[in-house]
């Protein structure tokens, strides 16, 4: 019986590898080449394809397609810790500092990983990104060739899924990816089966075939292990993390000094690994391009895809876990099934409880009515008259206004560094759509006017400019905390947030809603 065939592409600088896997070992091979940059070439690349798609017998019409690394940005940064339904917005907020282009020409996915720096929980979040007009081309260009694209991905993250499907590499394991290929290095850091961190690096190759030093190798020796060195320790500040447990070395060359400079040079474990070993006799210009595209096959078989740029992003949930695709979600699915049965009960008991006392005052308003029962109309009517002249009194009375304890309990909650530019108070409207006298407001049951809404803006200042987004948090959940403003308000919101340059500083601003 014929096992499960898939397709996996990379789209290189100028040429497409394409692999084809049964039972994820690799059958077919395909290399196509083209001229980078040419528009009339994507014509012919588009007629190869479909060329390549009829002489050979193919059992999928699915695409996995490996993105080259010069196509792909790849940034990691730290946030403080917040609710999934949190993220999304600061995340888009802090990309923007590290990405030089604007967010509306990209697509991008992002992955949080809790991390503990200095005893203190926050997010690092991996962003990931690939130009909108890029992953157009390419879907358009296999579309064409009658396939469907379900996953698109950085280059990294496919040699990581190989990795990880051959064993080299397991999933709890914190490690280094060092590729060697036509001249150029290529170092990516692997956390939690992600990789949130990537350089490049130029370096002087030995002879492909002898293995044997060019001049100056000693100087070229120097440079790589201080490349790698600057790395391993750049890596080290941005993610607290130091203990990285091996270094796999893959070389497109035959015979390369590499492996062995850095297990001269480091004490950490280091693993050459052969790629023809993995992809099978290549040229060996091409064997890191089969890699990747066999990676991209392997799609759903050693990891997830969570930073797939294909798949359409799913707005996180406070009731869902920071991995959208993972098993868990279908706990969270589960305990929102339980919650929703639990609410159905609840309501179903408040119904039948609300039934019940709606029949004692029927009853009661039956045995209080027996008194009239003996009175004239004009005795009724007279009553009538003197109950609404009372209820006119009281009307008229004065009383303080319940605006006050606002402008001091809020003051009070302010943390050092943030004041306030403005604080609108929206009074509540008089009760006439509600059959209520003129000039009476609607009130809650704690004698609080409905309908009061407080906006307040202000400007958030910080040393380190990066926790100026945690003070605003947290200003924003000491409001909402606060027990002496919780009969005032049933909602608070944070609506907009930005940053400015205020002599020279650069400040936050911000603004709260209250209503």
């Amino acid at each position: 019986m014929a096992g499960r065939k898939k397709l996996g592409f990379f789209w290189g600088s100028q040429k497409l590898y394409i692999v084809q896997t049964s039972d994820n070992l690799i059958t077919v091979k395909e290399i196509l080449s083209f001229v980078a940059n040419d528009q009339t070439e994507d014509i012919r690349l588009t007629a190869a394809v479909q060329k390549f798609f009829r002489d050979t017998p193919i059992g999928s019409t699915q695409a996995r397609v490996s993105l080259s690394p010069h196509e792909t940005i790849i940034r990691s940064f730290l946030i403080p810790y917040l609710k999934p339904n949190e993220i999304d917005t600061v995340v888009e907020f802090e990309a923007k500092k590290y990405i030089p282009f604007s967010l509306r020409e990209l697509v991008y996915r992002f992955h949080p990983l809790v991390v503990v720096e200095k005893k203190v929980k926050k997010l690092q979040v991996v962003f990931v990104a690939v130009r909108a007009l890029v992953l157009e081309r390419y879907r358009r260009i296999l579309e064409q060739g009658k396939m469907t694209v379900v996953l698109s991905e950085p280059a990294s993250f496919s040699v990581l899924r190989v990795l990880l499907f051959k064993k080299i590499i397991s999933p709890d394991q914190r490690a280094a990816i060092l590729q060697i290929d036509a001249g150029m290095a290529r170092i990516s850091f692997v956390s939690e089966e992600t990789v949130p961190f990537m350089r490049e690096f130029e370096l002087t190759s030995p002879d492909a075939e002898t293995g044997a030093p060019v001049p100056d190798a000693a100087l070229d020796r120097a440079r790589f292990l201080n490349e790698i060195r600057n790395s391993l320790d750049f890596y080290s500040r941005q993610s607290g993390q130091k203990n990285i447990s091996q270094i796999v070395v893959l070389s497109s060359a035959a015979q390369t000094p590499f492996a062995q400079w850095l297990k001269e040079d480091l004490e950490i474990p280091i693993r050459p690994v052969d790629l023809v070993s993995i992809v099978g006799n290549q040229a060996p210009e091409e064997l890191m391009g089969m890699l990747h595209a066999y990676g991209a096959s392997l799609a759903n078989e050693a990891t997830s895809d969570k930073l797939n740029f294909s798949r359409k992003p799913v707005k996180r949930s406070i009731l869902l876990p920071f991995d959208m695709f993972t098993i868990k979600q279908y706990m969270g699915a589960l305990k929102t099934a339980a919650v929703c049965a639990a609410v159905l009960l609840g309501i179903f008991v408040f119904i039948q409880v609300e039934l019940a006392r709606y029949k004692n005052m029927e009853e009661g308003l039956k045995e209080s009515v027996k008194k009239y029962a003996d009175l004239t109309t004009d005795d009724l009517v007279a009553k009538l008259d003197k109950t609404k002249l009372q209820f006119k009194n009281y009307q008229n009375l004065e009383f303080k206004s319940s605006i006050t304890p606002i402008f001091v309990y809020i003051p009070e909650l302010l943390p050092s560094g943030v004041w306030l530019q403005e604080f609108l108070v929206e009074l509540p409207r008089a009760g006439v759509s509600s059959g209520q006298p003129q000039g009476k407001k609607e009130m809650t049951k704690s004698g609080v006017p409905i309908g009061r809404n407080i906006k307040l803006v202000g400007y958030v200042y910080t040393e380190d400019p990066n926790l100026a987004i945690k003070v605003v948090n947290d200003l924003v959940n000491r409001i909402k905390k606060e027990k002496k403003l919780a009969k005032f308000f049933n909602d608070v919101k944070l609506v907009d947030m930005q940053r400015y340059q205020v002599d020279g500083r650069q400040v936050v601003l911000l603004q709260i809603t209250c209503s």
